[in-house]
């Protein structure tokens, strides 16, 4: 109703259109037929319109949302703080079409991959509105291959994710009826492509997409208002056969990226690479200075906590003395610091004043399994470093054999993270996984969730603010 009173408001401001009868310039003129009116993304759907201008070039314009995670900024820095998401309409023209001489049209348009939920479809001549109609994405899912041996990538794509309606954001995967993680597609168009590894013993397994709100599926699917979007079941036969295991843990680890030195004249400062994992070889470079000046390396991090009285602060240390040379340049190598993942800000200062800064991030940064090579029982650690401090980055989700079993935050302990885990199981190999997820949001009433409902595990780790995942792969003998 909104949108119609915004429309028609529209009209009523937009100038007339010559050959129209006076009482249609006030209202929509025409009709709009989509046949059919939902589907998946790539339906095939006939567009008919009816009681138009004459012999009249009409643009159709498809409205749809940009969407987004809100993070908090100050002065260009990112807080810390995830308030949720964020979405606004836009529109493009998606097809021109021209009306016979009874003000007819038809027309065939294959929907594009988008965002689920109602798209509305504009017929526009000139800048003005003539009619619309609207056709609901609804998602789809697709998973391959159907059978392989235990560790195989099973890999899943679901279209049409809705991300303005809360209950239509998110899907849920099951895996053999145990929780994994959710999954969603605010940043990917409504498109999520994810993988899970083929976990359990030879046989028949059940993989469920439910929908729900944050927290956890909703079962009794079949007497919700909302039934009418779909719920999706696949089975996967896991086969005996050689295990696929992934790769090293050093070879999940983010590629460093390279730092290029800034186009000012002026005192600058920058890191090559400009992010690493922690460890990594590094050079901080400087020109623009003046030759023979001592300048002091400073490395700015975070400290505190979350769930105590005392808080956080922010602090900086020293990371060392270089001199500038004759041409006004500098070089220092250091290692990325073991401190906190992300960003980070580093200072140059001459005789106490700062005469450049810079911003380096620090990525997550996984070790090797403490054992590969297990009895039931046996204590498994995880060792991560980098972890960050704010609340889309201080924390990782936990998936043992494709069943989540919480959550590790790395903010008190300087991004330094052990997860310890006990081996269980029958003989054969096990996987752990390591995703993304949110802390929380600084606003519950307005994100529809209960505290700590977010911090199950984002299998679309690709959606994510600050994407990456990890996984391991363990075997247990008797």
């Amino acid at each position: 109703m909104r949108r119609l009173l915004l429309v028609s408001l529209l009209l009523a401001l937009l100038p007339p259109v010559l050959g129209l009868p006076v009482a249609a310039q006030q209202g929509f003129v025409g009709r709009l037929e989509v046949t059919p009116d939902r589907g998946p993304v790539g339906t095939r759907i006939t567009l008919v319109g009816s009681g138009l201008p004459l012999n009249a070039a009409l643009t159709l314009v498809w409205e749809t949302v940009d969407a987004d995670w809100v993070l908090e900024h100050e002065n260009g820095e990112y807080t810390g703080i995830f308030t949720g998401r964020t979405f606004s309409e836009v529109q493009y023209p998606i097809m021109s079409v021209t009306t016979d001489a009874g003000g007819r049209f038809t027309a065939s348009l294959k929907v594009p991959e988008d965002y689920g939920g109602t798209r509305d479809i504009y017929v526009v001549l000139g800048d003005r509105v003539l009619t619309k109609a609207g056709f609901r994405i609804l998602p789809q899912a697709t998973m391959t291959p159907a059978k392989g041996p235990v560790g195989t990538p099973i890999r899943f794509t679901i279209t049409g994710l809705d991300p303005v309606q809360p209950l239509e954001t998110w899907y849920w995967l099951l895996y053999d009826n145990t929780l994994a993680g959710y999954i969603t597609a605010i940043r990917t168009k409504g498109t999520a492509r994810f993988t899970v590894p083929a976990t359990g013993t030879p046989g028949l397994h059940v993989v469920d997409l439910q929908t729900g709100a944050p927290g956890a599926p909703y079962r009794a699917k079949s007497q919700s208002p909302l039934k009418f979007i779909p719920i999706f079941r696949f089975a996967f036969t896991l086969t005996p056969g050689s295990p696929v295991v992934p790769p090293p843990i050093e070879a999940q680890l983010a590629k460093p990226a390279p730092g290029l030195e800034p186009a000012l004249a002026s005192p600058v400062l920058w890191s090559d690479p400009r992010s690493a994992p922690v460890g990594a070889r590094a050079v901080l470079r400087g020109k623009g200075l003046t030759p023979g000046d001592p300048v002091e390396l400073f490395f700015y991090n975070m400290k505190g906590s979350r769930v105590t009285t005392s808080g956080f602060v922010s602090y900086n240390e020293p990371m060392g003395t270089v001199t500038v040379g004759a041409d006004g340049r500098f070089e220092f190598r250091y290692a990325i610091p073991d401190h906190l993942g992300g960003f980070h800000k580093i200072t140059a200062r001459v005789r106490g004043k700062e005469v450049a800064a810079t911003v380096l991030t620090t990525d997550r940064t996984a070790l090797p399994l403490s054992a590969t090579e297990v009895k039931v029982g046996d204590e498994i650690v995880v060792h991560l470093k980098g972890i960050g401090w704010t609340e889309t980055d201080n924390i990782v989700a936990i998936l043992y054999d494709n069943a989540y079993i919480g959550y590790a935050c790395g903010f008190n302990s300087d991004g330094d993270v052990i997860i310890k885990i006990s081996a269980t199981g029958a003989p054969g190999w096990h996987y752990i996984d390591l995703y993304p997820t949110f802390y929380r949001n600084k606003d519950y009433s307005k994100a529809m969730e209960l505290p700590f409902l977010y911090r199950h595990a984002m299998l679309s780790w690709q959606d994510h603010p600050q994407p990456f995942v990890f996984r391991y792969a363990f075997k247990i003998v008797k």
